[in-house]
């Protein structure tokens, strides 16, 4: 069968226009990969576990109105830090929902914007092995000791409110954008998605957040009791990021990993926990967990 003339000409035009769309995006995205690097060379840390250069999706599946915390912090590692305060503004919306309906209030004010400072810390660290604390020792006293008097990580915890303005309007399901720009010393922009569910049909609700090296599991105890909860997996896939101390109730595998926990979750509060991949190639999901409910600790 033969195309019409137009017919052909539209085609082109789609996959000319599909194309420049792949195209930009890539480009974007390599443009924010050479500016952090830049950003790095100048010692200007600006991170989060929520948000990214390129937006990382966050779910809740078991919102009840309570406000949704994420984080901000100056470190690129827990060795390295800025060195400088860094000013932002933080900023919050909501797709898709008339403002006439449900608002979103960024960090226990009456607007959608929040600025503030990540201040620079600076602490005395001690790097040799002869296990003298140094903690309170001041930048005179670290560095007579030959000791590291350096800035350290410092984070900054933040948080969103849904509210309705509406009263009769039923919240179901939402997706909130965030934005955290960095206004001095330098530009940076860090955005998130975070897909939230209403549903007060489960006690128990679990879901996972997905990045590139972790996957941080969020246990959530809608109901008016305490629960127990039991977690298990299999250490080949990935290593829960806490000590043996944080569980009063664990067994480990015949490498002493961890591999099951059971906690009391009180009622209407939640906890999660990072597990890091053996490998930074699979995608796990919530189905690699054994979650049981109402267990019982001795």
């Amino acid at each position: 069968m033969k195309l019409s003339k137009t017919k052909i000409n539209i085609l082109i035009l789609l996959i000319v226009s599909l194309l420049f769309t792949m195209t930009f995006s890539y480009a974007k995205y390599a443009s924010n990969l050479v500016k952090d690097y830049y950003l790095k060379s100048k010692g200007f840390y600006f991170y989060s576990d929520y948000l990214d250069i390129i937006p990382v999706n966050n779910s809740n599946n078991a919102w009840d109105y309570e406000a949704i915390s994420f984080n901000i912090r100056n470190n690129l590692n827990d060795s390295v830090a800025s060195d400088y305060d860094i000013s932002y503004t933080a900023s919050c919306s909501i797709e898709g929902v008339s403002e006439t309906d449900v608002v979103c209030n960024m960090y226990n004010s009456s607007t959608d914007i929040y600025n503030g400072i990540i201040s620079s810390v600076k602490a005395c660290i001690n790097e040799t092995s002869d296990l003298v604390d140094v903690s309170s020792y001041t930048e005179e006293e670290c560095n007579n000791g030959g000791y590291l008097y350096k800035s350290i990580k410092n984070e900054v915890n933040l948080y969103f409110d849904i509210d309705l303005v509406n009263q009769s309007y039923i919240i179901t399901d939402l997706i909130v954008d965030v934005d955290v720009v960095s206004t001095s010393p330098y530009s940076k922009t860090i955005s998130g998605k975070f897909y939230i569910h209403k549903d007060n049909d489960q006690l128990i609700v679990v879901n996972m957040n997905d990045y590139s090296n972790y996957d941080r599991l969020n246990l959530y105890n809608s109901s008016d009791t305490s629960k127990c909860i039991q977690v298990s997996w299999n250490t080949s896939k990935f290593l829960i990021d806490n000590p043996y101390s944080d569980f009063p109730n664990y067994l480990t595998d015949t490498n002493n990993y961890i591999n099951e926990f059971k906690i009391m979750l009180e009622a209407n509060t939640s906890i999660s926990y990072v597990f890091y991949k053996n490998s930074f190639s699979s995608t796990y999901t919530i189905d690699d967990f054994n979650i049981l409910e109402d267990c019982t600790i001795e």
